[in-house]
């Protein structure tokens, strides 16, 4: 979405299509900004080569808050895990593993966390726990 915004504050045009397709290619794990790029570069070296680097630095700072920031906070309160270990698990897993260990981190560390929870309450599923009538 802040693409379609920053094409549009620079007057870039097809600034929707370009938009959408950095928006879809970041579905791809660490390459997918990267493949989001490139129909934007080409577009924007043909039109306005003058812009590309402070366009380029826009997309950059919003995409280091995304990354960083939002990332890690966003995906630590959908799989119940603090932010630094999402974090640190794509840290370790990236370091051990390469691009395999970065996508299958959050997921590796989410069922260590849960295995976790199940050993603290002695086999008891937390959603399972009947209230007495009494």
């Amino acid at each position: 979405m802040y693409v379609i915004l920053i094409n549009t504050m620079f007057g870039i045009p097809y600034a929707v299509f370009l938009g959408t397709f950095f928006a879809v290619a970041q579905i791809l794990p660490v390459v997918g900004p990267w493949v989001g790029l490139i129909p934007w570069l080409l577009v924007l070296h043909l039109v306005a080569p003058v812009k590309i680097l402070l366009a380029l630095g826009c997309i950059g700072v919003f995409q280091l808050i995304k990354d960083i920031w939002l990332g890690p906070k966003v995906m630590g309160h959908v799989m119940e895990l603090h932010p630094v270990i999402v974090i640190i698990s794509l840290l370790v897993c990236a370091k051990a593993m390469g691009v395999v260990g970065f996508v299958f981190a959050i997921p590796l560390a989410s069922m260590v966390n849960v295995t976790i929870r199940f050993l603290q309450n002695k086999g008891e599923h937390p959603h399972e726990k009947l209230e007495s009538p009494m």
